[in-house]
């Protein structure tokens, strides 16, 4: 199991706090988008579209890939980190760092929706929030930005290191983590029917993950206690 070196834990914890809110519409912020999934991994396009510290606010959140494929890019509440595959650091984004696929959206507010107490996998977990969302008024055409905390009895995520192991499986092979019994933070978009534009073809959602040093994409997750938290009525 790859970790962060532990001084940067320091980094990941205001990630973890929430700005809760409270208002009336349903309709989801405006979903931004920078490159597709099938543009970038697939096609191999990743050139940078957009600076990642001008892109953002302080309400943003946002997941991504660095330009080069070089690590993953995770913004919450204006925070943006950046998870660099090669060496393992995560870090504050600087100035003058792209990315090659970014997928943001502005959040003033949240509110929470219990998704219960049994553990799901990754596909149940994708079912309930699919339910919730349709239960609290969401057009599940439309992208939604969402967080997900819970319990990780096990969690596992990859940090891209410069290539798609799917497009080229013989380029450098991503960094993979691995975590049990963890509190955790997903952070993303739930985009139902966008396949190969802001999801894998095997997924609902675009999810990254925040954990005790650890942060990347997530693979698998058994998670309990799931709270959803969807962008406040206003």
């Amino acid at each position: 199991m790859s970790h962060a070196p532990r001084s940067r834990h320091a980094l990941l914890a205001p990630l973890l706090v929430a700005a809760l809110g409270a208002g009336c519409s349903t309709s989801p912020p405006t979903v931004q988008t920078w490159g597709t999934m099938r543009e970038v991994l697939r096609e191999g396009d990743s050139r940078g579209r957009i600076e990642i510290t001008r892109a953002i606010g302080p309400d943003s959140i946002a997941v991504g890939a660095l330009a080069g494929l070089e690590g993953e890019v995770t913004v919450v509440d204006g925070r943006a980190m950046v998870a660099v595959g090669s060496t393992g650091e995560v870090r504050t984004a600087r100035p003058g760092d792209e990315a090659a696929l970014f997928v943001l959206a502005n959040v003033p507010g949240w509110r929470q929706v219990a998704l219960g107490e049994r553990t799901l996998d990754l596909d149940a977990l994708e079912r309930v929030i699919a339910d919730a969302l349709t239960r609290e008024g969401f057009d599940l055409e439309m992208p939604v930005p969402i967080r997900v905390r819970g319990f990780a009895r096990t969690i596992s995520c990859h940090v891209i290191a410069g290539a798609c192991p799917i497009a080229n499986p013989d380029g450098p092979a991503p960094r993979r983590l691995e975590q049990r019994d963890v509190e955790v933070e997903l952070v993303g978009v739930f985009a139902d029917g966008r396949a190969g534009e802001l999801t894998h073809h095997t997924n609902r959602s675009h999810l990254h993950v925040l954990a005790h040093e650890m942060m990347g994409h997530l693979d698998a997750v058994e998670i309990s206690q799931a709270v959803l938290l969807v962008p406040a009525r206003h």
